[in-house]
């Protein structure tokens, strides 16, 4: 998957960064893509080689239609469908 410039993204373990710059970089005889994360929680940044995307599960973070196309509605951590819930909220859902 290509990512450009702007791009928010989730890298497992960090968590969502932004994509800051593409850069090249020398590793010895080998000049490498990488991707400059800044990730948000932390401020840090990291830097993915772009042929290493796949390997690492970088993807894009998914907007809300996204989501709920995806599961036909607002679900909760046990894939129950929020819209088809009668009575109080589970109560995991009332702590949030």
């Amino acid at each position: 998957m290509d990512f450009k410039v702007g791009d928010k993204v989730v890298y497992p373990n960090h968590g969502v960064g932004v994509i800051e710059q593409v850069t090249k970089k020398s590793v010895g005889d080998i000049v490498a893509s990488f991707y400059c994360l800044r990730i948000i929680s932390t401020d840090s940044t990291v830097m993915v080689p772009v042929g290493n995307t796949i390997a690492v599960g970088l993807r894009k973070v998914l907007t809300r239609r996204e989501v709920v196309q995806g599961h036909g509605g607002p679900a909760d951590r046990r894939g129950r469908d929020l819209r088809r819930l009668e009575g109080p909220l589970p109560g995991e859902l009332r702590e949030r």
